[in-house]
Parts: structure tokens; sequence; C-alpha cells
């Protein structure tokens, strides 16, 4: 994600318009899911989506986009976890724009904690803008550790 310094205003008025709450950036202000979070979690995206490559006027006849190896699960909700609040904050954003998706059959065995919470005694809302003399980048680290899932034995 480029710093908000880098961002012209079209691409930061867009961000503005279509990210909701912090950690729910995965969902439009509408409510929506946001097109890249569609498109992974369920295998396509409509093209009736507002973020469909066709209403940005590109063809008016384009068909779903299909990724083509189906639903991937994303690594938070696998292990029963809320998405991080953040994943980068900046003095006028922040948002939890990284993701560590999945396909079916893999366990989560544990996810890296974020620097704040409740697990740190850290108050998101005082976590400073990134990168910093502390965080060199402007990204937050996330980390899973995989396992295979048990499979059901035949009945």
């Amino acid at each position: 994600f480029v710093q908000e310094e880098f961002l012209n205003r079209r691409a930061k008025g867009f961000l503005e318009r279509h990210l909701s709450a912090p950690g729910q950036s995965h969902l439009r202000v509408d409510g929506l899911p946001s097109a890249v979070w569609e498109l992974l979690s369920s295998g396509s995206l409509a093209p009736e989506h507002p973020e469909h490559p066709s209403a940005f006027g590109s063809s008016t006849n384009m068909p779903a986009i299909k990724t083509g190896f189906g639903q991937l699960h994303n690594a938070y909700q696998t292990a029963g976890k809320d998405l991080p609040e953040f994943t980068t904050k900046t003095s006028t954003f922040n948002g939890a724009i990284d993701h560590f998706w999945h396909t079916p059959g893999i366990a989560v065995q544990s996810l890296l904690d974020m620097p704040f919470g409740a697990d740190t005694n850290t108050d998101p809302d005082v976590f400073p803008p990134i990168p910093n003399e502390v965080w060199g980048s402007d990204h937050l680290a996330i980390g899973v550790v995989l396992g295979s899932s048990p499979r059901s034995s035949p009945s």
C-alpha cells in the first residue's frame, strides 16, 4: 500500500468513499465486500459489483471474473478470530489491508499477534502512524502457522 503522501486525490477519494470502519476494511461503506475480498472469498466477481472493471466503463458486457481456484478462506476467520483492526496506519487512514488466504482443508494452528489490542494492553487508537522510528514498514506483519485439517473418517 502506498503511503498517503504519494496517493493522488482521486485514489485517496476512492479509498475514503469505499472503505468503511477500522477493522472492517474488507467492506465498503455501502456494506458490500470489496471486489478483492469478494473475488478471493467466493471465487468470482459478478459484473454487477460496483468495483467490477465494467463499472468503470472499460466494457459494458464484461462477464464475471473467476479465479480458477475456487473459494479461499481468510486465516483469521478460519481460526475464529476477528480481522485485525488495521495492518497499516497513516495519519488519515487505517485498515486491515493485508490478509492471509488459504485453500480449504488447511487448519490454522496459530496467528501472529498484532502489536496492539487486548493481548498487548495497547490501545489501537494510540498506536502511531507507520512507518516510524520503531516500525520500519508501512505494514504490520501478519503471520500464520498452518497445518493439515484432520480428515473425517468414512462412516
